[in-house]
C-alpha cells in the first residue's frame, strides 16, 4: 500500500512539474513590442520596395468602401459591407472577375455582411450574416448555408475541425459562456471554451478600429477593444503572444467617454490601434499617434523600430501607407488609397524621380475609379 502511495506521489509531482513547464513555455512566448524604446530608421531601411495594383473599374463593380481584403495565391477579394454591400473578386493584377453572392432573402443570399473569411483549405468563401454562414466556392457558386445558435460578428476557421467566433458586444450566449466575447467551437458549433470578458461600457461605444480576429496563414489572433495584448488562439485556450508597450499614459475608456462627440485620440497619447500584421521575420502594428506611424518589431533582433513621417515623404508612395489591411505571402503589407487622395497628391508625387512609375499610376485614373492597392515590402535593415 505504501509503495502504491509513493508511486502516486511521484506521478503527482511529475504531473505538476510537467504542467508548470508547459505553462512556463506558453508564457515564455510573450514578446514585447516596445514603443517607449523604439529605434528610428530611415523609411528605406524598413520598406525596400513599393508597388501598386489598380483595381479595374466597370459599371457593375463600383466599390463604395473597402471593409476587408482577402488574398489567395491568385486572387484579390474585396468586401464592401456598407455601401455596395457586395463581394468582388479580382485577379492579383487587378482585373475584375466576378461578384460573389448578393444581398437578398433567398436561401443562397446573405441579408447583410458581418464578416467574410476563407475556409481552412481556402477553397470556399464564407459570409457571416446574422446567425447564418453562407459558403460559396471561389467561382461564386453557392455551396451551402449553415445556421448557428448564436450571433457572431466575426468568424475564422481555426482548422478543419474548429471555429473561432467573436461578438463585439459580449452577447454570444450569455448563460453558457459567462458573457465572454470569444468562443472556440468544434465543427458542429458546440462550444469548447470561451475567453475575453466583455467590457459593456467600452463595447457600447462601438470603438473598434480593426477586426478583432485576424487569420495569418494557419494562425488566428484575437485583439480585444482598447487592449495592449495580442492573443494567439489555440484549440485549448488563448495565449498572450505580443504585448504592445505604449508608455505611462494609455488611452482609456474614460478618454473615449469624455470625448465621445469629438474624439481625437491621437491628441491624448500614443495607443495601440489594433492593426496587427505578422510577417516571416517581423511584426507590424499601427498606433494612434500624430508623430509615430507604424511600429516594426523584428523577430530576429527583438527590437522595435519606426520611422520619421516627414522624412518618409521623400518616397512618393510612403504617404499612402496609413491604411493597412493585410499582408501577402511575400512579406508585403497592403494599404488602400482612394483615387481622389492620389489625385490630390499628384504635384507632390511628380517631384520625385519615379516619373515612369507615376505616369502609369495616373494613366486613366479619375475620382470615379475603384481604389488602388499599395504593396510595401518589409525588410528591416539596421546599419551597424
Amino acid at each position: 500500500m505504501k509503495q502504491i502511495y509513493k508511486l502516486f506521489l511521484i506521478l503527482l509531482v511529475a504531473t505538476l512539474v510537467s504542467c508548470n513547464f508547459k505553462n512556463e513555455m506558453k508564457s515564455n512566448k510573450l514578446e514585447t513590442i516596445d514603443a517607449t524604446r523604439m529605434k528610428l530608421l530611415p523609411f528605406e531601411s524598413l520598406i525596400d520596395d513599393i508597388r501598386y495594383v489598380k483595381l479595374e473599374t466597370k459599371s457593375n463593380n463600383m466599390i463604395g468602401s473597402i471593409s476587408q481584403l482577402l488574398l489567395t495565391d491568385s486572387l484579390i477579394i474585396v468586401v464592401d459591407k456598407t455601401i455596395s454591400k457586395s463581394i468582388f473578386v479580382f485577379t492579383k493584377d487587378g482585373h475584375f472577375l466576378r461578384k460573389i453572392g448578393e444581398i437578398g432573402s433567398g436561401p443562397k443570399d446573405y441579408q447583410l455582411i458581418s464578416h467574410v473569411f476563407l475556409s481552412s483549405d481556402k477553397n470556399e468563401l464564407c459570409v457571416v450574416s446574422m446567425k447564418k454562414i453562407i459558403h460559396y466556392n471561389l467561382n461564386g457558386t453557392f455551396v451551402k448555408s449553415e445556421s448557428i445558435n448564436f450571433l457572431l460578428h466575426y468568424v475564422e476557421d481555426l482548422d478543419q475541425n474548429s471555429h473561432v467566433g467573436y461578438n463585439s458586444f459580449g452577447k454570444i450566449n450569455r448563460w453558457a459562456i459567462n458573457n465572454n466575447m470569444l468562443i472556440v467551437t468544434n465543427d458542429n458549433w458546440k462550444i469548447k471554451y470561451s475567453a475575453l470578458p466583455s467590457n459593456q461600457r467600452a463595447e457600447k461605444l462601438g470603438f473598434q478600429t480593426s477586426t478583432p480576429l485576424i487569420k495569418i496563414k494557419s494562425e488566428v489572433y484575437a485583439i480585444k477593444i482598447l487592449s495592449d495584448t495580442i492573443y494567439l488562439v489555440d484549440r485549448n485556450g488563448i495565449i498572450p503572444r505580443y504585448y504592445v508597450k505604449m508608455g505611462n499614459k494609455k488611452i482609456t475608456i474614460g478618454d473615449i467617454v469624455r470625448n465621445v462627440n469629438n474624439v481625437d485620440l491621437s491628441s491624448l497619447n500614443i495607443g495601440f490601434n489594433g492593426c496587427f500584421i505578422k510577417l516571416n521575420d517581423a511584426v507590424v502594428v499601427d498606433v494612434l499617434s500624430k508623430t509615430i506611424p507604424y511600429l516594426f518589431y523584428s523577430s530576429k533582433t527583438k527590437i522595435t523600430y519606426s520611422y520619421n513621417i516627414k522624412q518618409s515623404l521623400k518616397n512618393p508612395f510612403a504617404r499612402f501607407m496609413n491604411n493597412v489591411y493585410c499582408q501577402d505571402n511575400n512579406d508585403r503589407i497592403i494599404s488602400v488609397a482612394s483615387p481622389a487622395r492620389i489625385l490630390e497628391a499628384k504635384n507632390e508625387l511628380y517631384k520625385s524621380n519615379k516619373k515612369e512609375q507615376i505616369d502609369k499610376l495616373f494613366d486613366g485614373l479619375s475620382e470615379d475609379n475603384n481604389p488602388v492597392l499599395f504593396y510595401y515590402h518589409v525588410n528591416i535593415k539596421e546599419s551597424k
